[in-house]
């Protein structure tokens, strides 16, 4: 999240695309109208369509890691995995405010 910040000072959005074709993240330096345009989301390439949009706009924009959405049991699943893997790895520092919100959704599933 802090490189998505970093990147704004050097470009007008950064995207975060997911495996599927959509994205996980999307960072703006203002506000722009074409990039939350509805007819967006009702392509099949959400991602791609987006990525059109910026370039025929010449809004300058950068991408970064591939990872995936949170859409079900499985990504949540994955996500867990992940972070624990993270873990097992020895790095404490990764995914704090994510694992401990999975902590609190936890919590509250009791």
């Amino acid at each position: 999240m802090k490189a998505s910040l970093e990147l704004l000072n050097k470009f007008q959005v950064v995207l975060g695309p997911t495996f599927e074709g959509s994205f996980y993240l999307i960072g703006c330096d203002n506000f722009y109208p074409q990039v939350f345009d509805k007819s967006i989301a009702e392509c099949g390439h959400i991602y791609r369509r987006l990525v059109e949009i910026l370039a025929a706009e010449g809004i300058r924009w950068q991408e970064i890691e591939l990872s995936y959405s949170i859409e079900g049991p499985d990504e949540l699943n994955q996500l867990y995995s992940d972070i624990e893997n993270l873990r097992l790895a020895g790095d404490e520092k990764s995914c704090l405010h994510t694992e401990n919100c999975l902590m609190k959704l936890g919590e509250n599933q009791l």
